[in-house]
């Protein structure tokens, strides 16, 4: 079984966050990361949620808060983010009678890079993409949120750390 999780950091002030990136270049740590903005600060997709590797990020300058989602299944596949597109990270919380239901409905609609299901705070965690936030917001509103089984979400979009 995986020891995979994703990592939700938040820092006391966000400016900290460019403080951190050096020490998320270690590959054989942290897998990928990427810049938010909405309730979180951070994405950080672990290979493994040791105490090690949360000690490490909470050593971060600034590190306010973390919250820690235990990958069940990894549906995350390799892809490199578009420059020409948005993305936005979904934190769902789920009626656990309905999640499957759910997570095959997200990973249907062609905006979604992918839909994993997790344990601890949220039970699914996926990336939608499009070529404006305004059109992912709209397309949460429309397609997602009124979903059977969904009982709260959040939604933090993607930040280009080098258009800062």
């Amino acid at each position: 079984m995986s020891n995979s999780a994703y990592l939700l950091v938040k820092f006391d002030n966000k400016q900290k966050l460019m403080n951190s990136i050096d020490q998320l270049q270690d590959e054989s740590i942290f897998q990928n990361y990427d810049a938010v903005d909405g309730h979180y600060h951070l994405l950080i997709k672990v290979a493994d949620n040791s105490e090690k590797t949360l000690s490490l990020v909470k050593s971060f300058d600034g590190f306010a808060e973390m919250s820690v989602c235990p990958i069940e299944t990894d549906n995350q596949k390799d892809f490199v983010l578009n420059e020409e597109f948005t993305y936005c990270y979904l934190f769902i919380e789920a009626n656990a009678a309905h999640r499957a239901d759910i997570q095959s409905k997200i990973e249907s609609f062609t905006d979604t890079l992918f839909c994993s299901p997790t344990k601890g705070v949220y039970d699914l965690v996926a990336l939608i993409k499009n070529d404006r936030f305004d059109n992912i917001d709209r397309f949460i509103k429309t397609e997602i949120k009124n979903l059977d089984g969904i009982l709260r979400f959040k939604q933090d979009h993607v930040i280009f750390l080098d258009r800062i």
